[in-house]
């Protein structure tokens, strides 16, 4: 009010007169409604404004402010309440764009090419740029990540690194030049006693600067100073290119005609499935129902002219770059849902016309997984997990992702939400490797490794949370140890998409104590598998297989360490010793899995395999492809049937078993090391292993294409062409024969492992009937 807009007149000109004339120059134009607002309004009136009126620009100012004086609590509750304007909950890459006109604003108004090159704050490659980086990155991510939010450039940049949304190096060179540049700015000021950024004219000056910078005095001074401070600008403004210009230099290619006429043609049904027709869709009535829906938008909505504009001018290129996908239906459908799920938020799509890598990673991801596009569809935000994987490191190790999970879990207020985070998390994970993996970036071996290091992570983690939760409402004996077991794929750390986690529980206490030990053990290992399996608003983490354990189904969900090694000492059956073959410790006490590791290896490799074990080990072989393999002719089975994984996985293993205490190179776990090892020790022929590596590695491959589709492990195979053809153009396989080469293939690679299968068990059996 008047008030209090004289009262702060006054003060301004009274801390004037007292400190005789300037003492800082005070600019006040980032005040709410700038020069032609009130000088002073209330809380309320600039909450107000900020969420009615307030513009990208003073999100971007407001990131830097902060209480400086007078009645802190005020201005720390304004910053507080403005948290939701400045970071949104949604990712904002309209934010882009918004930034890159401010910027052209301010070139404009210089309008002199010489400005732009001598100004180290608003020309080219300055100080303005580098901020416009942080910033940006900062708006539009800060809302989903509150790790990135701070008021200082330099965290900002280390935080960006840090966390993975800048290649740490990038966030370093970016750190050295905004130093370097700050320190130019200070230099300039301090000769002149002035507010300038202008580098000076005139040799004699430059000389001056260069040694004030610490280059030193004379001609080659002032060249390596410019050679210097030219480097740091041309860093900045071709990563502000790179980064915010969204490649606006460089307008896209026209659609195609059949695009352009298939896209004006969306809402009459008819003439619209024939044009999908003509592109190529394989179901082009069903695609264009969906072809309208994406362009008119759900019917509940309004619509807004920003979105139209967008989906005018990214419409036909969509269509252009879906019909070369391995399934342009599924793409279209998906598509169309996900951008009926982000509704009104235009910044999606915003997104998608600014970034066309990205753009045509999401189109790929919707052609190739039902399971990460209803992701997508059901969560949008994850979209900053997409951006990100054009910034993050393919290869995450497995401290890392202890510790970021570790931080977001400590940041969850209660139990529920630990295990929505600890489920978002892997969502997120699952979708780093899964997108890098279909862009052909990551091979089958980081595939496996990745989840692996995935599921480890999330397992220690729920063993942290699970020991915590129960120990809120028990007593936990403080000498009480526990270890988890990892068998299968997880043990041998080949890991694939949708894997169960086929796990042991085992624990030591003093005897003594063994009846309360085992209570509570129970009660943990119980509340584990809550906390992996149970089902929140973020899904499950992991659908876990306890059946590996002694005694099977029939016994206790955890065992003593007694009782493990009395049990495969005693009773254990020889399929059971074989499944040891790929038994790990994953979490728990060191000292008590260093004793599970132990035994594991006495199991195994103590004694050989007798010919009545390579018997058996046959015989369950077959029994399992006539009860689980279940192939006919509709499918073919990749795991269980006639030469499938199993068999390659049973070769290794039984050698495993029959020659392992005799090489130490088969002590693996891993199956393709097995299969190397096999060659090493001339137990196998050297082509033999060669071509069982391929055959397994092709087969595991193609088993990863169908199980990325869908949230279950999948190992059958359609026959029909129909069904076929998507799943070959996946593998690589683009002619109008796919199918028919992919199913030969397959074959072709079944019947080589079988006829490798039948000879070495035969051979192996024969040779210790021989030695009786």
């Amino acid at each position: 009010d008047t008030q209090h807009q004289d009262i702060a007149r006054r003060l301004g000109e009274a801390v004037t007169e007292i400190l005789g004339g300037n003492c800082f120059r005070v600019d006040l134009r980032l005040r709410p409604g700038g020069r032609n607002s009130p000088l002073v309004i209330s809380l309320e009136a600039a909450l107000h404004f900020y969420e009615t009126l307030g513009q990208t620009w003073e999100r971007a100012a407001l990131l830097r402010a902060r209480p400086v004086a007078g009645e802190l609590g005020v201005g720390n509750r304004l910053i507080g309440e403005l948290r939701r304007f400045i970071y949104r909950s949604y990712l904002d890459f309209d934010t882009l764009r918004e930034l890159r006109a401010m910027k052209h604003r301010i070139e404009a108004e210089a309008r002199s090419s010489d400005f732009l090159r001598r100004d180290v704050k608003l020309g080219h490659g300055g100080i303005r740029e580098l901020e416009f980086i942080v910033q940006a990155l900062t708006l539009i991510y800060g809302g989903r990540d509150p790790r990135l939010r701070t008021a200082q450039t330099l965290a900002a940049l280390g935080r960006l690194g840090a966390y993975g949304y800048m290649p740490p190096q990038r966030a370093r060179e970016l750190s050295a030049a905004y130093l370097f540049l700050r320190n130019v700015e200070h230099k300039l000021q301090v000769a002149a006693g002035l507010q300038t950024h202008r580098l000076p004219a005139g040799r004699t000056e430059l000389e001056v600067l260069a040694a004030r910078m610490g280059f030193g005095k004379g001609p080659d001074a002032v060249a390596s100073f410019t050679s210097t401070l030219t480097a740091h600008r041309n860093l900045v403004a071709s990563l502000f290119r790179e980064m915010l210009a969204g490649g606006e230099d460089s307008p896209p290619a026209p659609a195609s005609s059949a695009a352009e006429r298939a896209w004006r043609e969306a809402l009459d049904p008819g003439a619209a499935a024939s044009a999908l027709q003509r592109l190529g869709f394989a179901y082009p009535e069903q695609s264009a129902n969906e072809l309208a829906l994406l362009v008119r938008g759900p019917e509940h909505l309004p619509i807004r002219p920003r979105r139209q504009e967008l989906l005018e001018a990214l419409g036909p290129h969509l269509l252009d770059e879906i019909v070369a996908l391995p399934d342009p239906d599924l793409a279209l459908l998906n598509l169309a849902s996900f951008i009926s799920a982000v509704g009104a938020r235009t910044s999606f799509l915003a997104l998608l016309e600014q970034h066309p890598a990205t753009r045509r990673v999401l189109l790929n991801l919707f052609a190739s997984s039902s399971y990460l596009s209803t992701l997508f569809i059901r969560h949008p935000d994850m979209l900053d997990t997409l951006v990100r994987s054009d910034l993050a490191r393919l290869r995450r190790a497995s401290a890392e992702l202890e510790r970021e999970l570790g931080e977001l879990l400590a940041a969850s207020s209660d139990f529920e939400s630990k295990l929505d985070a600890l489920r978002a998390f892997g969502h997120q994970e699952f979708l780093r490797i899964a997108i890098a993996d279909l862009a052909a970036n990551l091979d089958l071996d980081d595939v496996q490794a990745e989840l692996t290091s995935l599921a480890e992570t999330q397992l220690r983690q729920g063993l942290a949370l699970a020991l915590a939760e129960v120990g809120h409402h028990y007593l936990i004996p403080p000498q009480l140890k526990l270890c988890i077991i990892g068998m299968g794929r997880l043990g041998s750390g080949e890991m694939s998409y949708n894997s169960d986690l086929d796990l042991i529980f085992v624990y030591q206490l003093s005897d003594e104590a063994a009846a309360a030990g085992h209570e509570i053990a129970s009660r943990i290992m119980q509340k584990l598998i809550a906390v992996l399996e149970a089902r929140t608003r973020e899904g499950y983490a992991y659908k876990l297989d306890l059946r590996l354990r002694p005694s099977g189904n029939a016994g206790p969900l955890v065992t003593s360490l007694e009782g493990f090694l009395t049990y495969h000492r005693q009773s254990s059956a020889v399929w059971e010793r074989q499944a040891l073959v790929r038994a790990r410790v994953i979490a728990g006490d060191e000292a008590l899995g260093q004793a599970l590791e132990q035994a594991r290896d006495e199991f195994v490799f103590g004694r050989p395999l007798s010919a009545s074990g390579v018997a058996e080990i046959a015989a369950m072989r077959a029994r399992m492809e006539i009860e689980i393999g279940a192939e006919n002719h509709q499918r073919l089975n990749l795991k269980q049937g006639r030469g499938g994984l199993v068999d390659v996985e049973f070769i290794t293993q039984m050698m495993a078993l029959r020659y392992g205490h005799e090489f130490v190179q088969l002590r693996h776990r891993h199956t393709v090391q097995l299969i190397r090892a096999l060659a090493e020790t001339g137990l196998i022929e050297h082509h033999d292993a060669t071509s069982l590596e391929a055959d397994y590695r092709f087969l595991l491959r193609l088993e990863n294409r169908l199980r990325i589709e869908t949230d279950q492990p999948a190992w059958a195979l359609p026959i029909d062409d129909e069904h076929l053809a998507p799943v070959a153009r996946r593998m690589g396989l683009n002619d109008g024969s796919s199918a028919a080469r992919l199913l030969y293939e397959v074959e072709e690679r079944r019947s080589r492992v079988r006829a490798l299968f039948e000879m070495l068990f035969a051979r192996e059996r024969a040779d210790l009937i021989s030695r009786r």
